[in-house]
C-alpha cells in the first residue's frame, strides 16, 4: 500500500526493466512518506530472526506505540510489490497508524525477492517470521494467541500462503488473515484477469513477468505456498478478511477464494469495491471509497483482536 498518491500520477510498472520498476516502487514509497503524516507516538525497532530453512536470517521491522501494554496483538505483514519489488519500510505510514489506531505491534517481514530469489525463499522467509513469532513473541511483547497475518497484493498472496504452511505443519493458527488484493493464482484464467481495461498499477502483462519471475525454478506442479489459488484444502485456515475493487485484475480470483474459504467452513468477511483498480486505497486514499475500506477492515481486526474500539 501506498499513500496520499493521486491515480493519474502514479506509472504503471513495466517489469521488463526491473530495476527501473524498482526505482519506480521506492520513488512512490518515498513521496508517500513525504505527504503522509509523521508517524508522531509509535517507536519502531528491527530485529533479526533464525531462518527455519536453508537461507539467510530474517529481518522484521517493528512498529509499535510509544506507550502500550508490556504484551500486545500483532500484525504481521507482508508489502506488496509483485514478489519482484518492495521492502518492509515502503508500508511505515500505515505501520504507525494502525500500530495507533489498533494498539498493536505492525510487524513487517523483510522478505527476499525474486527473480533473485524465486519460490520458495518469501514463503521460507515469512513462515520464519510466523514460528518465530509463536515460539518467542513474547520477547519483544507479542501476545502469542494473538498474531494475525496480513498483506497488500503479493503481501496478501503470501500471507494466505503462510497460513497453509502453519496449519499443515501444525502449528497454532493466526487469529485471522487479512488479505487485500491479493495475488493467489499464477494461471491467469479467470475473465479479471483478461479484461481490458485500466487495472490501476499492475495489469496482466506485469502480472504474469512476476509470476515467472517468482516460479522461475520450478517445472510442471506448481505447489500449493506458491499459488494458494491452487490449494484444494482450505478447512482449518484461519478467519479472513479480503478485499478487492472491481477493476483489479485480481478481482475472480479474490471470489473464488472467498466462496470456497466459506465452503470450508472459514468466517470470511468480503468487500468488493465498484470503480476500484488496483491499490486504489493507497493512491488516493481521501477518496470515499478508499476511507470505506479502511473502516471496514480496521473494524474487523479491532473485532478480531478484542479490543473495545468496534
Amino acid at each position: 500500500m501506498f499513500s496520499m498518491l493521486q491515480l493519474d500520477s502514479c506509472p504503471l510498472f513495466d517489469l521488463n526493466n526491473l530495476a527501473a520498476a524498482r526505482a519506480v516502487m521506492q520513488n512512490i514509497a518515498d513521496a508517500g512518506k513525504l505527504n503522509a503524516p509523521a508517524p508522531i507516538g509509535v517507536v519502531i525497532d528491527e530485529v533479526i530472526v533464525p531462518a527455519t530453512e536453508d537461507g539467510p536470517d530474517v529481518l522484521l521491522r517493528i512498529t509499535r506505540p510509544e506507550s502500550c501494554p508490556s504484551a500486545t496483538p500483532a500484525l504481521l505483514w507482508f508489502h506488496g510489490g509483485g514478489m519482484v519489488m518492495g521492502h518492509a519500510a515502503q508500508d511505515d505510514p500505515l505501520a504507525a497508524r494502525l500500530a495507533r489506531t489498533l494498539n498493536c505491534r505492525f510487524i513487517s517481514v523483510e522478505y527476499r525477492l525474486a527473480p533473485e530469489h524465486p519460490f520458495p525463499a518469501a514463503l521460507h522467509d515469512g513462515f520464519a517470521a510466523y514460528a518465530w513469532l509463536v515460539a518467542h513473541g513474547d520477547e519483544i511483547g507479542v501476545r502469542q494467541d494473538q498474531i494475525a497475518l496480513g498483506g497488500f497484493s503479493a503481501g496478501g498472496g503470501l500471507a494466505a500462503a503462510v497460513g497453509l504452511m502453519a496449519r499443515d505443519r501444525g502449528l497454532p493458527m493466526p487469529l485471522f488473515q487479512a488479505l487485500m488484493a491479493p495475488m493467489l493464482d499464477d494461471r491467469q484464467q479467470t475473465l479479471s484477469s483478461q479484461e481490458d481495461q485500466y487495472m490501476g498499477v499492475w495489469n496482466r502483462h506485469a502480472n504474469a513477468l512476476a509470476w515467472k519471475a517468482y516460479l522461475s525454478t520450478l517445472e510442471g506442479n506448481i505447489p500449493v505456498y506458491a499459488a494458494p489459488a491452487r490449494s484444494q484444502k482450505l478447512a482449518g485456515l484461519p478467519p479472513a478478511f479480503i478485499a478487492v475493487g472491481e477493476l483489479d485484475l485480481f478481482r475472480d480470483e479474490a471470489l473464488a477464494y472467498v466462496q470456497r474459504l466459506v465452503a470450508a467452513g472459514v468466517p470470511t468477511e468480503f468487500h468488493l469495491y465498484p470503480g476500484a483498480c488496483h491499490g486504489f486505497e493507497g493512491l488516493n486514499p481521501e477518496a470515499s471509497i478508499s476511507k470505506s475500506l479502511d473502516a471496514s477492515w480496521i473494524a474487523y481486526m479491532t473485532r478480531q483482536f478484542g479490543l473495545a474500539r468496534v
